[in-house]
């Protein structure tokens, strides 16, 4: 048998307990979206400077969690192709219409707001080298990198 000290005390606690839990409900419902703050180049950097010549990197780990999908652009690909996956064409930077053979992005769709279009020279960073055909990826898939003998990057897979 509890006393009556005994129950008021457990009723306090549990009490407390309940203020809590709905203080960090109410905090994070109330609280700012995480931005899109990663790159892909600086993570790439970051495994450069420790050395290694290859990685495999998760998009959600890069980007932050508010990402729907990421997708490689390729040289060739037109100001057509990018306004059919109802982006932006100025977001990207064309020559005779479409990206140059130097360049390849890498678009960032979040699942709020507008895409990122992240640009890189295929001489750093290489998204489209190895690959057969470019697809959506799902931001929890590991994306391989490998630094080739010209300390190049290649996404692989």
């Amino acid at each position: 048998m509890m006393t009556e000290k005994t129950k008021a005390l457990i009723g306090v606690i549990v009490a407390g307990w309940l203020v809590v839990l709905m203080g960090l409900v109410a905090f994070n419902a109330t609280r700012a979206e995480a931005a899109i703050t990663g790159d892909l180049e600086s993570s790439i950097e970051k495994v450069d400077e420790i050395g290694l010549h290859g990685t495999s990197l998760a998009p959600l780990d890069i980007w932050g969690e508010n990402i729907s999908a990421v997708m490689p652009i390729c040289p060739g690909v037109t100001e057509e192709n990018i306004a059919q996956l109802g982006v932006d064409p100025a977001m990207l930077t064309f020559e005779n219409g479409q990206i140059p053979e130097h360049s390849n992005y890498m678009l960032v769709l979040p699942t709020e707001g507008a895409p990122i279009a992240e640009k890189y020279f295929r001489q750093n960073i290489d998204l489209c080298g190895q690959l057969q055909s470019v697809q959506p990826i799902n931001p929890a898939a590991l994306v391989t990198f490998i630094k080739d003998p010209n300390d190049t990057w290649l996404m692989v897979g």
